[in-house]
């Protein structure tokens, strides 16, 4: 599920001739599209057509690293995230250096699984031109916001991740926490997922905790300095009848063999297509506090 993220306005010099009022739709044009793309090239940037849409791709970034893999695996077609209309998912703020930056998530085919087939790339913005200072494999941002700079002189990106692997959904929210390695990490402040696309939608029956299925959005919430998280939650009428079900043994064919062969499967309820239905939990955070205010809404 995917949502147009918020930018929020810093104090940077012109990008490409994108006002700081204009941030906020982060809308840039093809030049400037290809400048952010040719930062990281060592070739000229191209286009290719995906969706009907034509996205901007770097065959050979300069500088990029190697995996874990002994096998060098050079980068094929990296991108950056493209969400139509001239929408780049692109972050600004000062992060690492008192001075305008900004973060961008890519995607890489040379990327292992294990990575989500790639990661972020954060820029200084010098003379309005992108100018990369490392990438980060394996940072899998969907969005994020960035609070507006107060007291300090560095400011942080809280996100939230995605990453599906074998059928399995894992989503994290927190801050990135960019390291005097040169690393960068996002820590875990809350956690969603399911198994949807592995077996079947399916919930537990011996506990009354809420089932976090997905994160839905991130924004800020500015009136009360607060970072906000609208997360998908299981129906609790739905669980009920599938729970009902399992109590009585009504199982499918499908579901009667899965029971047998899966250990994911086994002691789990199935929830069906048309009783698979969700509320939303809002949870809120004040940063830097990783205390979670939760309310379920109206």
């Amino acid at each position: 599920m995917r949502f147009v993220p918020l930018f929020l306005a810093v104090t940077i010099p012109l990008i490409g001739g994108v006002r700081a009022e204009d941030q906020i739709t982060a809308k840039l044009s093809a030049l400037q599209a290809k400048q952010l793309h040719e930062a990281v090239c060592s070739e000229p940037a191209h286009t290719i057509k995906r969706d009907r849409l034509d996205i901007w791709v770097c065959d050979r970034p300069r500088a990029y690293p190697n995996g874990a893999d002994p096998v060098f695996c050079p980068v094929n077609r990296l991108n950056f995230s493209f969400l139509g209309d001239g929408l780049f998912q692109i972050f600004f703020g000062k992060f690492t250096a008192n001075r305008p930056q900004a973060i961008a998530t890519y995607s890489a085919f040379c990327e292992s699984h294990a990575n989500s087939f790639g990661g972020m790339a954060l820029f200084n913005v010098v003379d309005q031109k992108f100018e990369l200072v490392r990438y980060f494999p394996g940072i899998p941002a969907v969005d994020c916001v960035v609070p507006p700079l107060q007291g300090g002189r560095r400011q942080t990106a809280y996100c939230y991740g995605s990453f599906a692997a074998h059928g399995t959904l894992v989503e994290i929210f927190g801050p990135i926490r960019f390291k005097p390695n040169g690393e960068a990490t996002l820590d875990t402040w809350f956690q969603a997922g399911n198994d949807d696309d592995n077996l079947a939608a399916m919930t537990g029956c011996k506990t009354n905790r809420p089932n976090l299925h997905h994160i839905s959005t991130v924004r800020l919430d500015e009136a009360k300095s607060e970072i906000v998280l609208d997360v998908a939650v299981l129906d609790s009428r739905s669980v009920a009848s599938a729970c009902d079900r399992f109590r009585k043994g009504d199982f499918d064919e499908t579901e009667r063999d899965l029971q047998k062969t899966s250990v994911l499967a086994k002691g789990m309820a199935f929830i069906r297509p048309d009783e698979l239905k969700f509320v939303t939990m809002v949870v809120r955070f004040r940063p830097p506090s990783a205390k979670a205010k939760i309310e379920l809404a109206p």
